[in-house]
């Protein structure tokens, strides 16, 4: 009975390292494995360089929107300094080459509106017309409108006043290219 009782454990133990997986099936097993592991690796490496791709795109964008903001903030800047300047000359009676502020639509505008002998340019265009006034002559304000519009309000002795101008660029140089009396 000791006998089978031992024949017995043997066999079990046999049956069970038998059971365990075949020297083929570690070697698959462990290829397996290594082939996961490659793939989390690879996707890993492909997520992060589209986050690092994305990054770029998103600075590029950011550095361009500064970019344009900048030059907004330029132009705009140079647009009312262009408005004050005309409107000064135009009520101060100052000489000023509006051929430097001006582009030639304008320019030609400014000629058909002048209404005296020989050639000049209307540059009372850029105020009320107001002759006769006793109260102050100033701009109150000067408002972009969007794609190279303003609009300024003014007083011109007294006068209550509102002009829209649209402005070109031209070779980087701001030239005034239209001007609409509002009020």
């Amino acid at each position: 009975m000791r006998r089978l009782v031992i024949y017995a454990i043997i066999l079990t133990v046999c049956s069970l390292a038998a059971c365990g997986p075949s020297g083929k099936e570690k070697a698959q097993a462990d290829k397996d494995s290594v082939s996961v592991k490659q793939e989390n690796a690879d996707s890993i490496a492909k997520a992060e360089a589209e986050a690092a791709a994305l990054k770029a795109r998103q600075q590029d964008s950011i550095a361009k929107a500064a970019a344009k903001e900048k030059a907004e903030k330029e132009d705009n800047a140079e647009a009312k300094k262009i408005i004050r300047k005309l409107f000064g000359a135009a009520t101060n009676g100052a000489d000023v080459n509006l051929k430097k502020y001006c582009a030639p639509r304008l320019l030609n505008k400014l000629a058909s509106d002048y209404d005296y002998d020989g050639f000049g340019y209307a540059i009372w265009d850029f105020r009320s017309g107001a002759q006769d006034g006793d109260g102050p002559t100033k701009i109150l304000s000067i408002t972009p409108l969007g794609d190279m519009w303003y609009r300024y309000d003014f007083v011109d002795m007294g006068f209550k006043g509102a002009k829209k101008v649209h402005f070109v660029k031209t070779n980087g140089v701001m030239k005034m290219d239209r001007l609409i009396t509002i009020e």
